[in-house]
């Protein structure tokens, strides 16, 4: 009950700031033009025309960025607008350039209660009633920064109940495959394209966006976050608003989300907004357009697929949501194995093999090939071995396999094992000239005779009583490119056969 009173009574304390903000020492610092516009801006802001304030105030700030008036007084209006985002720009743009007072403070403090940065907030109070301790408005905020320090220290009380279900749809959002920012690209670098001339476009677009990013922060714990910059070559996330999404008829579609990887994870990704609603009885409200900025991150952030809950922002309809769930939370942790628990719940603890199979082989297959190319062969072979398993047709993982075996091979200084490795390269690669001449050279080196039929054969035979049925199979082929032998063909056959299905048995 506490928190909403002092809420609503610092709310009309701020417009009044905004009444008492020209100063003539101030002012007299532009030119007589750049006054009357200002004093023309102020007294629109005054009168509640915040939007043809901050159209007026744009170009004096344009010219001259350290207007301190001028820039406080939009921060003021955009505020007001709800834009919050671009008004915690400005008044960052007085603190960085050291030309902030009392007022400003006092503002930010505001703000930054608004956006829920308590932590901020307090700060920003404080740092007021300490530039104007004589204030009559100075008491009340040192009680409201005692009740704000009380709330920081509960706010995790306010998270939901650890015991209640956290409904996990990680199947669903991996199935087209396992895309995960590595931690190296982390923070993301945002870069916002300038949208002012898009049809349909509002400012507010921006804000809404921003606080977008705020939340999928909070919602990982700040594991992942997000810096913007205003040079689009720098950026690894680029969005920006269009009209028209080229969706297939009959397919409305409000958001789109590109996302693109390379061997070590997620490099960059591209998020586009319609600028108007694509449902034609349903207007582009401010609540869609954030609910839509959501669900696009959650897209660009890895959450490939859609929720079947349609309380979770993933949810494939935006309609009844209200913003990232603990569902939501928890799957984008735990696809990013983070064990300990989102902002709006408790992580489950899921393995791999929790997965979907084809999900379950996209992922061994990647950190099996990423494990191969630093040079790690017998990780290599492990994962890639795993993922084979799951299914044998993966040429990727077949090839890569083959790779790594054939590197443990030269390395070895046991001459079985050497030869076993290539034998292993060879299954998996029956093309590879390389791993057949380190085998035959191999051969060669103990004594044996690569290029004699029978010798192959019973190498062959000497594997399958083994039960090496892998040796078996490279033998016997050897053999065969050597001469062909119906007997030898039918052996091979009933070899892979017996593989496929102790395989399937095993699954």
């Amino acid at each position: 009950m506490i928190a909403p009173v002092a809420s609503k009574v610092i709310g009309s304390l701020f417009f009044a700031v905004a009444l008492s903000l020209v100063r003539a020492a101030d002012i007299s610092a532009a030119d007589g033009k750049q006054k009357v516009q200002y004093l023309d801006a102020k007294k629109l802001a005054d009168d509640g025309f915040n939007e043809e304030a901050v159209g007026k105030l744009d170009p004096i700030l344009d010219t001259d960025p350290q207007y301190k008036e001028a820039r406080f007084t939009r921060a003021v209006a955009l505020y007001n607008l709800g834009r919050n985002y671009s008004a915690q720009d400005d008044l960052k743009y007085l603190f960085d350039h050291k030309i902030a007072d009392a007022q400003t403070w006092l503002a930010a403090g505001r703000l930054y209660q608004k956006l829920n940065k308590l932590d901020l907030a307090i700060n920003a109070y404080k740092e007021f009633a300490k530039l104007d301790p004589k204030s009559e408005e100075t008491p009340k905020y040192e009680t409201l920064i005692g009740i704000l320090e009380q709330q920081l220290r509960n706010k995790p009380s306010t998270s939901i109940n650890p015991s209640a279900a956290v409904k996990l749809y990680l199947n669903d959002a991996t199935a087209d495959g396992i895309m995960k920012w590595p931690q190296a690209r982390l923070p993301i670098i945002v870069y916002i394209t300038p949208s002012h001339k898009v049809p349909g476009y509002k400012p507010v677009y921006e804000d809404l966006l921003r606080q977008a990013l705020d939340e999928w922060t909070t919602a990982t714990n700040g594991k992942i976050s997000f810096i913007l910059t205003k040079d689009p070559s720098a950026a690894a996330l680029k969005v920006l608003w269009v009209t028209d999404l080229q969706a297939q008829a009959l397919v409305p579609e409000a958001g789109k989300a590109f996302v693109h990887e390379d061997g070590d994870g997620v490099d960059s990704a591209e998020v586009k907004l319609l600028t108007h609603s694509p449902f034609p009885d349903e207007p582009m409200t401010n609540d869609l357009m954030h609910n839509i900025a959501l669900h696009e991150l959650g897209h660009a952030l890895g959450l490939v697929g859609h929720s079947p809950n349609p309380d979770d922002i993933m949810f494939p309809k935006l309609s009844v949501q209200n913003g990232i769930s603990p569902s939501d939370s928890a799957t984008l942790m735990t696809l990013y194995g983070w064990g300990d628990a989102g902002a709006n719940g408790v992580v489950p603890s899921v393995s791999i093999k929790d997965l979907a199979p084809a999900v379950q082989c996209q992922h061994l297959t990647r950190e099996g090939s990423k494990a191969a190319m630093s040079g790690n062969f017998e990780l290599a072979m492990q994962k890639l071995s795993e993922a084979l398993a799951i299914d044998p047709t993966i040429k990727v993982a077949r090839d890569n396999l083959s790779v790594a075996a054939n590197n443990l091979a030269i390395n070895q200084t046991d001459l079985q094992e050497s030869i076993r490795m290539l034998h292993v390269a060879l299954y998996w690669n029956p093309f590879s000239d390389l791993s057949r001449k380190n085998l035959n050279a191999f051969l060669s080196n103990s004594g044996e005779d690569p290029t004699s039929f029978p010798l192959r054969v019973k190498r062959g035979d000497s594997c399958a009583a083994k039960h090496d049925s892998i040796g078996a199979i490279v033998e016997y082929t050897e053999a065969l490119s050597i001469k062909k032998d119906p007997s030898l063909i039918a052996k091979v056959a009933a070899l892979k056969k017996s593989m496929t299905s102790t395989a399937k048995s095993a699954k």
